[in-house]
């Protein structure tokens, strides 16, 4: 803006998947979590493997990260959204 250029030119467009993927990035990337209900239930298994090694927890029904947690939160995005991997 301070050159003179629209904000709105450097707008980004993105797809259902990637605003999906974004949601679950900004709520884990919290101390609130991401609410189990909009993963699944049961829980699924990536998610309960993290919980088991103490990365992340679940508090008010909520998936939360430890900050171990935080600092692998790509992987667990990763179990989360492709769940034949291993974790």
């Amino acid at each position: 803006m301070a050159a003179g250029l629209s904000a709105v030119d450097a707008e980004e467009v993105l797809s259902e998947e990637q605003r999906e993927l974004e949601s679950l990035y900004l709520a884990l990337r919290t101390d609130a979590g991401m609410p189990l209900a909009a993963l699944c239930r049961p829980l699924p298994p990536a998610a309960a493997r993290w919980v088991e090694r103490g990365w992340a927890g679940i508090s008010d029904l909520r998936l939360v990260c430890t900050p171990e947690g935080w600092l692998r939160l790509d992987a667990l995005v990763g179990d989360l959204t492709n769940p034949g991997r291993a974790v």
